[in-house]
């Protein structure tokens, strides 16, 4: 999950807004929209015993607001 959330953490090389390649069937076709993250949410899936912090996430979700 860190490397799918480093894109929008501008201390990470990220940014607050990125270009993404999208279908859109308005055109029936791939498009390119500038977005920013909206809510986001993980499920850990295993945790290190010993720091209790996880190593490994799924059902990754991020909402992608269109600016």
């Amino acid at each position: 999950m860190r490397r799918y959330l480093k894109i929008w953490d501008r201390r990470q090389g990220g940014a607050f807004v990125n270009d993404f390649i999208v279908f859109d069937p308005r055109i029936n076709d791939f498009t390119t929209l500038r977005m920013y993250v909206g809510d986001r949410s993980g499920r850990p899936y295993l945790v290190n015993k010993a720091t209790s912090r996880p190593t490994f996430w799924v059902d990754i979700k991020a909402n992608l607001i269109e600016v």
